[in-house]
């Protein structure tokens, strides 16, 4: 694809944690070569119809990088203002050098070519993470390996987060099996509320519980991602009977548009 000389609008999407951005990066120096690797950092300026919204963009000569989560609610208006940017460069390009053959299309999705990156499976992991060990001159064992991967939800970026942790933590690895893989600070808090949710249901524990959420929400884990791993830590602790009931619940809640109020009630008898 790097080598075609009329390369599409591209359009990468996927699960988080599946190597979108390197894809990405890889395309990027296959094309233009290692100069895009010498980045800058900028703080750039947009003006919304209430405030003033400032974020910080990573490019090179060649690419953009930036979050739009980052402006909030003005997350559109930066995107737009930023692509109307570019898109008037690249026009002015288009009319100079014979770099570029197609046209700007105005809406988004019919400019763009949709690649999907699919979340890769438990043995793609496990063989990544021995890949890496082996690089590093680590020495971990594939059953080991399975299980990181197992932990990892299929997030690539995790699972080596996790090996990396676990090799500060525990290395050298001299019983895999029974080696406890360390989990990162908000799963554990997440764990923790699933515990005590289980120990007593009160009013009390809802209020705990609405306090350790909001903690979370405000350490920017996104909600969908909390209620998901909250579900999945009850279903494997509470009576068979309840679990099909948990799963609708859960699976309810995070289709809807995140809040900043949390307010859910529901009875449940453990």
């Amino acid at each position: 694809m790097g080598d075609s000389k009329d390369l599409p609008h591209l359009l990468f999407y996927g699960p988080e944690g599946v190597g979108k951005k390197t894809r990405i990066t890889a395309l990027l120096r296959q094309i233009y070569g290692s100069s895009t690797e010498k980045l800058k950092l900028d703080q750039r300026t947009f003006e919304t119809p209430s405030r003033t919204v400032e974020i910080a963009i990573v490019s090179s000569n060649y690419h953009v990088e930036l979050n739009p989560s980052d402006a909030g609610i003005y997350d559109r208006i930066v995107v737009q203002d930023l692509i109307k940017e570019i898109a008037q460069t690249q026009q002015v390009t288009v009319n100079s050098p014979k770099k570029f053959k197609g046209n700007i299309i105005p809406p988004l999705q019919s400019r763009c070519l949709l690649i999907r990156v699919p979340a890769p499976s438990h043995p793609e992991i496990s063989e990544l993470l021995l890949n890496i060990a082996q690089k590093e001159k680590i020495k971990l064992q594939p059953e080991l390996a399975l299980r990181i991967a197992e932990q990892s939800m299929r997030n690539v970026r995790k699972a080596v987060l996790m090996l990396e942790s676990l090799y500060i933590q525990k290395y050298p690895f001299n019983d895999p099996e029974n080696i406890e893989i360390p989990l990162t600070d908000w799963e554990a808090v997440i764990f923790s509320l699933g515990q005590s949710m289980l120990k007593a249901q009160s009013p009390q524990t809802i209020m705990q519980c609405r306090t350790v959420l909001y903690e979370l929400l405000s350490h920017c884990i996104p909600p969908n991602l909390i209620l998901r791993t909250l579900a999945f830590h009850l279903i494997e602790r509470i009576d068979e009977s309840l679990k099909a009931e948990v799963i609708a619940m859960a699976s309810l809640y995070v289709s809807l548009y995140p809040i900043f109020g949390i307010v859910a009630n529901h009875n449940f008898s453990y």
